[in-house]
């Protein structure tokens, strides 16, 4: 039986990418007196923009919204929505729109919670061999030596916190498998975690762009989806897709003066996601087709009436 502790370091910290705001390249223009947050702001609202999650209920926009959300979410993590799935959140925003009924956060983290506490005991060992390689960080031949041996560790959150070395990670998750989840303790432990994560990424969107969600601050079904990518990448959600490219080059350069080496291009990978260039969570195994209907699903079942 895993300890406290264990559950707290792996399960709130790993599976259900309990995670911080994305790391992005951020200066401030001081010739202007802008300061580093409102740059950021901006940053997101760019980014918000290009994600165009619609605001009314015109079928027309939610068309559009729903196809600008999934490019949105592929151009920066490599995530596809199924045609399946692009049906299903467009049948649901429509439905709530008619019907005035939002997603509460409580709710959304309930969602997720119970998504992860379903699917762990499913897991096999090449699912938890994969989803430890996807934490341990972005490779492509060439790395420097002293970067190769950081991916001896797993970084849980963009920012490098809750590390743990990869064997003791693989095997406290085989233990969360092999009967850890089915304590209460540890559901209650990822649904607080989850909530507050949620709550998180929320409270950072209504900062930069306070008019995003309602003013009860509650979700359209698009905006759940939204909220619930940016929980599993650790995607802070700034900058369109063409600055954020630029960033990505950005951090090459300093990658190449850090190392010293000929570090690896960005070209040809994702920012975040799978192999994730400025994070790497699996984010295609954690919102997979079926992770994302089953959301959707629940979204559907569990919205409330306004």
């Amino acid at each position: 039986m895993l300890n406290k502790n264990k559950i707290r370091n792996l399960l709130i910290l790993g599976y259900v990418a309990v995670l911080l705001i994305a790391f992005v390249v951020i200066k401030s223009d001081t010739t202007t007196g802008v300061t580093t947050s409102e740059v950021y702001k901006q940053q997101v609202r760019n980014g918000l923009a290009e994600a165009n999650v619609p605001k009314s209920a015109n079928p027309g926009e939610i068309e559009a919204g729903v196809n600008s959300l999934s490019d949105f979410v592929y151009n920066r993590s490599g995530v596809q929505l199924s045609f399946v799935n692009k049906n299903h959140l467009r049948t649901t925003e429509q439905n709530f729109s008619t019907d005035s009924r939002k997603v509460r956060s409580k709710v959304l983290a309930q969602i997720i919670s119970k998504i992860a506490v379903e699917q762990i005991p499913q897991l096999s060992d090449a699912q938890i061999a994969s989803i430890t390689d996807s934490f341990r960080g972005f490779y492509a031949p060439g790395v420097p030596a002293a970067y190769a041996q950081s991916r001896n560790y797993t970084a849980m959150r963009a920012s490098g916190r809750g590390r743990l070395p990869v064997e003791q990670f693989k095997k406290e998750f085989t233990d969360l498998r092999n009967g850890g989840i089915e304590s209460r303790l540890a559901q209650s432990m990822i649904y607080v975690a989850v909530y507050d994560e949620v709550e998180t990424k929320m409270r950072a969107i209504t900062d930069a762009d306070p008019q995003f969600f309602g003013p009860d601050s509650t979700m359209t079904p698009m905006q759940a989806v939204l909220v619930t990518y940016a929980v599993v990448t650790d995607d802070g959600l700034a900058n369109d897709q063409t600055t954020l490219n630029q960033k990505l080059q950005t951090f090459h350069q300093s990658l190449q003066q850090v190392s010293g080496h000929n570090f690896p291009s960005p070209q040809g990978h994702k920012a975040f996601g799978d192999n994730g260039y400025f994070f790497s969570s699996p984010a295609s195994f954690l919102l997979s087709e079926a992770n994302i209907n089953r959301l959707i699903g629940l979204i559907q079942e569990r919205g409330d009436w306004q």
